[in-house]
């Protein structure tokens, strides 16, 4: 999903633009959305008619967003129109965002991981994992493991607890 949100968002070759009415060229979404806030309606209403969505055409076959160019068919003014695009590349950059994350984190704990394998001092190697991710991600991972521990342990004896009971006064 993130390689396709990148290749909505990127720009296409210049034989792919959509050419305006007015003589305008757009490449991306990005350009749509600014040609979208400066279009005049005549222009707008030349490529988007009650029969037909030029912009939402063009999205759909060129830039391959079928979800988006859905919802534009429906737009039938300008700031509906500025308003799903909007959105849809907000969506599509927190995906790719979401994703670079996760995977800079899980490159992170893996270095660490190797790191951990070689050290001679363990403690000295998981405080400064636990300083570079509570850093970077804001997560406190020792605090985080030691709150799990204890949820474990306390789950545990309250499970012997009962069992024990239970035990008792069914037996």
């Amino acid at each position: 999903m993130i390689k396709k949100a990148k290749k909505i968002l990127s720009k296409v070759h210049p034989d792919f633009c959509f050419k305006l009415i007015n003589g305008g060229e757009l490449d991306n979404l990005d350009g749509l959305l600014q040609s979208l806030k400066e279009m005049d309606d005549e222009t707008f209403y030349h490529h988007v008619t009650s029969n037909k969505s030029d912009f939402a055409n063009w999205v759909k076959d060129v830039l391959k967003d079928e979800e988006l160019a859905e919802e534009m068919s429906y737009c039938n003014d300008k700031v509906h129109m500025e308003k799903v695009v909007s959105n849809r590349m907000l969506e599509l950059h927190e995906k790719i965002q979401k994703q670079e994350d996760l995977e800079s984190f899980e490159k992170l704990l893996s270095s660490k991981e190797e790191k951990f394998v070689k050290a001679d001092s363990k403690d000295i190697k998981e405080k400064d994992l636990d300083k570079e991710v509570k850093k970077k991600f804001g997560i406190d991972m020792t605090n985080d493991m030691h709150h799990k521990v204890h949820l474990v342990s306390w789950g545990t004896l309250v499970g012997l607890i009962i069992g024990v009971v239970l035990g008792y006064l069914i037996g």
